[in-house]
């Protein structure tokens, strides 16, 4: 793919290179690519105005990637509740500032089914159960 822009006044010509094992056009391939920077663009772009991750001078072993994945878990859990109409940004404010809203954002991410399975040893009848925690 072949990149051109203009800044300060200079013409930028960036060459790229991908490589895949699919049949594409090159149209279809070329929007492949877009719809892909477009989701990783607005994921980081959420993350670091949100949680401000770009300013993070974490580095040292595992740390980073930990904590990658708690901001990852926070934003998830900001956009599944939806109580409060309004911005991760805002939501995440309002969390800071009132427990009742951290507990709601809180269960948003502990809603999750899980299917039990009792063994006829334990009950006379052999059956699932769903249960929300």
């Amino acid at each position: 793919a072949i990149y051109y822009r203009i800044k300060k006044g200079k013409e930028l010509i960036d060459v790229r290179y991908y490589t895949s094992s699919a049949q594409l056009s090159a149209e279809e391939l070329a929007n492949h690519v877009r719809s892909h920077w477009a989701v990783e663009n607005q994921l980081h772009w959420v993350l670091d105005v949100s949680f401000r991750e770009d300013n993070c001078p974490i580095s040292r072993g595992h740390t980073a990637e930990n904590f990658r994945t708690f901001r990852h878990v926070g934003l998830n859990q900001l956009k599944r509740e939806s109580t409060l109409k309004a911005s991760v940004r805002r939501k995440q404010r309002r969390a800071a500032m009132d427990t009742e809203y951290l507990d709601k954002v809180i269960d948003q991410g502990l809603s999750v089914n899980i299917t039990f399975t009792f063994s006829p040893c334990s009950t006379a009848l052999l059956h699932n159960q769903t249960r929300k925690m």
